[in-house]
């Protein structure tokens, strides 16, 4: 029984990377199927140029994602995800947005910066080599 409080932080830590790779796969997804869409929408946010933003921030939302479930680099993608949830909180804030409207950006940074931090507890691919 001691044995398992003792490695309790590292399931918090993975059932933590699981929540967050699956929530960026789940909104990238949407940015994955209509990048044309996406990409008018940073367009329409004063993102410029709209491409290259649309395309980067689907694929740090969709693959890496997708990485961080695997614990592939995921102190890299959870950096990249906080980076993206950051600029998010503050623009926001700059459009006078509502609390409401970023306080799961804030929440997003927390939960990437807790992996930054602590790491992404087992069951990583790199674990396996």
């Amino acid at each position: 029984m001691i044995e398992f409080f003792n490695n309790a932080e590292n399931f918090v830590l993975l059932f933590i990377r699981l929540i967050l790779g699956a929530t960026m796969v789940y909104y990238g997804s949407f940015k994955i199927k209509d990048p044309k869409k996406n990409s008018k929408n940073f367009k329409k946010m004063g993102f410029k140029p709209k491409i290259i933003w649309g395309t980067l921030i689907m694929g740090v939302e969709f693959f890496g994602g997708i990485f961080i479930i695997l614990g592939i680099f995921p102190r890299i993608f959870a950096t990249l995800f906080a980076i993206q949830m950051i600029t998010g909180t503050f623009w926001k804030i700059k459009t006078d947005k509502k609390f409401t409207d970023y306080s799961y950006d804030i929440l997003l940074f927390i939960i990437c910066a807790t992996i930054i931090w602590f790491g992404s507890g087992f069951l990583t691919i790199i674990d396996l080599f």
